[in-house]
Order: C-alpha cells, then structure tokens, then sequence
C-alpha cells in the first residue's frame, strides 16, 4: 500500500483544521491514483513541529478516519504530555499497526504511558522511539509491557540512553530464567529490537538479545516452542539452570523431584548430552508449565 506524504507547514499547531488538512491531502493524492485497486493506509506528518498541542488535534481528526493504519509523528517536537494523549487512544485503537514517534521528547515518562497502552492494546506490531531520550526506567516499563503483550512485533529503540540495565531489562524480558515459570511466560512473540547507539558498554548483553530474538523468529509464533529452545540456550550458557529446574518440581511436588534428581545428577556429570536434555526440560515442561 502506498504512503502518501503530508507536509504542512511549522504553523501546523495553530491550524483551525490542521487534521482534516491533512487527510484531505491524502484522500486527493489518492483520487489522482485511482486506476489501481492500492488503498492508502498511512498518513506521514513528520517533521511539522506539531507539539502537543497539534497531537490532540490529531487523535480527535483520526478517529474519523479508520482507514490509516500507520501513523507517522517523527520529530515533531512531542513531548510526555503529548505522548499521554496518544497512549490514551492506543488503548481503545483497534486499527493501528504502525506508530513512529522518533525524534522527539517524550523522555522515561512518556514511554511509561506509552507502556500502560501496550498492555491493551492488541493491533499495534510496530513502534518507532528511536531517539527520545529514554533511559534505564522507561525502558524496563515499555518491556515490562511486552510480558503482557504477544501482538508487538516490532521496537526501534535506537539512540536513547538506555544503558547497561536498560539492555539487561530487554533480555529479561526475552528469557527470565529467575524460574521456569518465569522463562515460559518471557516474550515469544517480538521478532526485532533495534538498538544502534544505546550506550550499552557489554557487547555481550547485545549478542544474547539477539540470539533470543532469533529464538523467536524461528518458533514461528509458536510459544510453547521458543520456551524450549530457550531453555536449551540456557542450559548451554549455565548447566546449573538444571538444578534450578529440579528446585522447582520439589517445590510443586516432592515425588517428582525425588524420581527427576537422578537424572539431573546424571545429566550435570555427563557434560549434557543435549538430545537427552531436550528430552528431560519437556518433560519438565509438560510437567510444571503446561
């Protein structure tokens, strides 16, 4: 589908019908390309200086136009007040799937707000923050959210300061192996977190996010499937996640726990014999999860 560009002038915020101008435009560049069978079903005001003052008019003029399903607000000077009303509308919005609201300023508390929407929404699978001066905190609220969220598919993080604990909360986020109920009800469902220039000093948080994200790239949006390989991951990262796995069953049921301590000991002295393993963790699985 094509995207149609609507530039308005930096008078934009002060515009009596700065919306309907807009869509207007886009409905008449449409008009011009109506020998194809091509909807439009995005709208572009980058670049407008809009602030939040313009975002209210925006959100008011869009939900008469259902159609737009990709909204593009980069720099547009929006700040945490502007970025509340947005998270507002994404929480009722059923027809959004694409949002980008990079270079502004919507800081740590406006991707707390933005955050609190994930968690309802269920249509958005791409958002745009690239450079919005998020750190640590915002961060660990926008991927707490994503626990709760399977539908997001993508997130541009790129250039905020998330730092160290930023990076640590991403991949928290991706395999949680605190237990194994934790690690089963990580995120399954993202396929991409870009992340250039987030001041991340350990290259080596960078490489485990990105071998979990193709962990569930390649489960194919099936859960059940990415919690196994991930705990495969982790028992080849650290061997002692089996005694983990073994606390837990005697948590939940002493017997089990006796009969699987054998073969856990076994396991840890054998130097993991990995077809055996993916055997044993779906037991523990089927087990514990399921």
């Amino acid at each position: 589908m094509p995207l149609l560009r609507a530039r308005l002038p930096s008078s934009f915020s002060t515009c009596r019908d700065s919306i309907e101008s807009a869509l207007l435009l886009c409905d008449a560049q449409h008009d011009e390309h109506n020998n194809n069978d091509e909807s439009i079903d995005a709208i572009f005001l980058g670049g407008n200086h809009i602030g939040d003052k313009g975002v209210a008019r925006i959100i008011d003029g869009l939900e008469d136009y259902i159609q737009y399903r990709k909204l593009y607000l980069c720099d547009n000077r929006i700040s945490k007040y502007g970025v509340h009303l947005i998270s507002q509308s994404l929480k009722h919005n059923t027809t959004l799937i694409e949002l980008s609201l990079a270079d502004n300023s919507i800081g740590d508390t406006g991707a707390s707000l933005l955050a609190a929407s994930l968690q309802e929404n269920n249509t958005l699978e791409i958002l745009n923050l690239e450079n919005n001066g998020i750190g640590c905190e915002g961060t660990k609220s926008i991927v707490g959210a994503l626990l709760h969220n399977t539908v997001l598919r993508c997130l541009m993080l790129s250039e905020n300061p998330i730092g160290d604990d930023g990076a640590k909360a991403i991949l928290r986020c991706l395999r949680d192996t605190s237990s194994l109920h934790n690690l089963y009800n990580s995120n399954h469902t993202i396929v991409s977190i870009i992340l250039k220039k987030p001041h991340i000093k350990s290259s080596k948080i960078l490489r485990d996010i990105k071998s979990y994200l193709r962990v569930n790239r390649m489960a194919s949006n099936i859960p059940q499937l990415a919690a196994r390989r991930k705990l495969l991951l982790c028992v080849r990262e650290d061997p002692t996640i089996l005694t983990k796995c073994f606390v837990t069953i005697r948590e939940r049921d002493p017997d089990i726990g006796l009969a699987m301590m054998p073969r856990i000991l076994w396991l840890l002295a054998s130097q993991l014999d990995l077809a055996t393993v993916n055997v044993i963790l779906k037991l523990i699985l089927d087990q514990i999860v399921m």
